[in-house]
């Protein structure tokens, strides 16, 4: 399989290839990614997979760097007088 999908994508004319993580594997990841773009719900995307478990999917949730922003936290300020000299807590 792997060999199939490396000559369609040089005969696609996709460069460097080699360099470049391919294969079906890639494939799948690139399609994860898609869907998870477009908010596709975790379950559909374990079907679409072909995972048993949507634990299993769940390794794809680290690529949606768009959803992932929205859950960031802001960081407080902390007044310099909290450190140490050498950046150690004073507790």
């Amino acid at each position: 399989m792997h060999s199939i999908v490396c000559y369609y994508m040089r005969l696609a004319g996709i460069a460097n290839v080699n360099a470049k993580k391919h294969g079906p594997h890639a494939l799948r990841h690139s399609l994860a990614g898609f869907l998870l773009e477009n908010k596709t719900p975790l379950p559909v995307i374990s079907e679409v997979l072909g995972h048993t478990s949507t634990e299993s999917t769940k390794t794809y949730i680290r690529i949606d760097m768009g959803s992932l922003r929205q859950c960031a936290l802001e960081v407080p300020h902390v007044n310099n007088s909290y450190y140490q000299k050498g950046g150690f807590c004073n507790g």
